[in-house]
C-alpha cells in the first residue's frame, strides 16, 4: 500500500509541474503577444511603404 502511496504521490507531483510549465508558457506568450502584434504590423507597413516606391 505504500509503494502505491508513493508511486501516486510521483505522479501527481509530475502532473503538477507539467501544469506549472503550461501555465509559465502562455504567460511568456501573454507578455510577448504584443511585441509580435507591433513587429508584424510595422513589417506590413515597411513592405507597403516599398511597394510604393517600386511603382
Amino acid at each position: 500500500m505504500e509503494k502505491a502511496k508513493a508511486g501516486a504521490l510521483v505522479y501527481i507531483n509530475q502532473m503538477v509541474k507539467e501544469v506549472e510549465r503550461g501555465i509559465e508558457t502562455g504567460l511568456y506568450r501573454n507578455d510577448h503577444y504584443g511585441d509580435l502584434n507591433i513587429n508584424l504590423l510595422n513589417a506590413d507597413i515597411n513592405r507597403i511603404k516599398r511597394r510604393m516606391n517600386m511603382k
